[in-house]
């Protein structure tokens, strides 16, 4: 019994010194620069999507374009983690709503499912004003 116990503590030992996540400001996001990048997170971490989260308003006529920017943290994409940056957007045309995906539920386990058609994510974080996005639309 003592020696089965002894095996479960390495094993356990074992497991949880992979289990480390190295965390790499989103702001250094060209992982060339990092031998081991799988499982690495690039985290938000001195707030550089900050000045983009909130309500953005395009109008004119009965026409509108809303855009409401949040964080998604620690979402897993191709080997790697990574805060994500996206957009619920409405869009009125004519008085008419087109699209309304401003309340759906984005949650870093949803993120690449039936989501994705509805709504904006950056591609990454590139400078204090600028991002890049794009909306994916699943057919």
């Amino acid at each position: 019994m003592k020696n089965i116990l002894y095996i479960v503590c390495i094993i356990f030992a074992i497991l949880n010194s992979n289990a480390q996540t190295p965390i790499i400001p989103i702001e250094n996001q060209i992982l060339d620069d990092y031998e081991d990048v799988n499982n690495s997170y690039l985290k938000d971490v001195n707030n550089k999507f900050n000045p983009f989260f909130g309500e953005w308003k395009w109008e004119e006529g009965n026409s509108s374009f809303t855009i409401v920017f949040s964080k998604i943290e620690m979402v897993y994409g191709i080997d790697i983690y990574e805060d994500a940056l996206i957009g619920k957007y409405k869009f009125i045309k004519d008085g008419v709503t087109i699209y309304d995906f401003l309340n759906i539920t984005v949650t870093p386990n949803t993120f690449w499912g039936s989501n994705m058609g509805k709504m904006m994510h950056s591609s990454g974080y590139f400078s204090d004003n600028y991002i890049d996005f794009g909306i994916y639309v699943m057919v």
